[in-house]
């Protein structure tokens, strides 16, 4: 399979170079988005628009992912072109390429004007900071042959061509409660009670730590956020609160009061005063 892939994108720079021949008339703009995404996620889609003057019938964009302080993997590259009767993309590494042809000359594989391109698949690493992607050129050993981005219109003239490189920020959200109450009431003689905490987070890694705040009575577990206590000798209302934390330290409070009820006592068989 490799090897068929080597070949046809030989053949497809090859053909590339051969109508690269003409000058360069209309403008063609390659945009990677910007894009702010979560850590430790899988199959983050990030979309790569173009805009051009002329209709496109042969395109081959080369591009190569660069980590920063962050990194990711690029698994895929869906190309989204009008038509064409050979588009396909390969990834080998931190570089891949996507492409398309109207062999036939029917139709036109970019119209005029700005259209989605491609999506790239990727898969986002845990650590925070940037990582960029822009154009490079790709050896193609075995011939050899140097595929670089090039776009030709209808006159078979490669167009004057503009790449965007793209700025992809990796950074933590701040966990939140979902089920966080303004107030648990229960009565004393209840004696030890449960609450189970519930708390989300937006990243994908999705490892949280549950804890209590200082001057909060009480037990959590730390994993599951089950909070209990003893409230048997306790009466009145307690202002407490219990705290998530995630692996980058982000520290979200609930806070919440503890009612604990109690009502007087009362006779239930009350005898009347009756003569012997």
């Amino acid at each position: 399979m490799k090897q068929k892939n080597v070949c046809v994108l030989s053949l497809l720079a090859s053909f590339m170079l051969l109508i690269f021949a003409g000058s360069a008339f209309a403008a063609t703009e390659v945009t990677f988005e910007d894009q702010t995404v979560g850590h430790d996620c899988q199959n983050v889609i990030l979309p790569v628009n173009v805009t051009t003057d002329e209709a496109i019938k042969a395109f081959d964009m080369v591009a190569e992912l660069i980590a920063g302080a962050a990194n990711a993997t690029v698994n895929n590259v869906v190309v989204h072109t009008a038509c064409g009767s050979y588009v396909g993309s390969d990834v080998q590494g931190a570089e891949f390429r996507f492409y398309g042809i109207d062999l036939d000359a029917c139709c036109d594989v970019i119209p005029a004007g700005t259209s989605l391109l491609a999506e790239i698949d990727v898969n986002i690493g845990h650590d925070l900071g940037t990582f960029t992607i822009c154009d490079t050129e790709w050896l193609l050993v075995d011939d050899p042959i140097i595929a670089e981005p090039n776009f030709v219109d209808g006159t078979g003239a490669s167009t004057a061509l503009t790449i965007n490189c793209g700025t992809y920020t990796v950074v933590n959200t701040a966990p939140y409660f979902t089920n966080c109450p303004d107030t648990i009431t229960h009565g004393c003689a209840e004696g030890t009670i449960t609450f189970d905490f519930d708390a989300m987070d937006d990243d994908c890694a999705f490892d949280l730590t549950f804890g209590l705040e200082s001057g909060t009575g009480g037990n959590i577990n730390d994993q599951t956020g089950l909070y209990s206590i003893d409230v048997s000798q306790m009466c009145g209302s307690y202002n407490y609160a219990v705290y998530v934390e995630d692996e980058y330290g982000e520290h979200v409070v609930c806070n919440f009061v503890l009612t604990v009820t109690t009502e007087a006592p009362y006779f239930t068989d009350c005898p009347t005063d009756e003569s012997v």
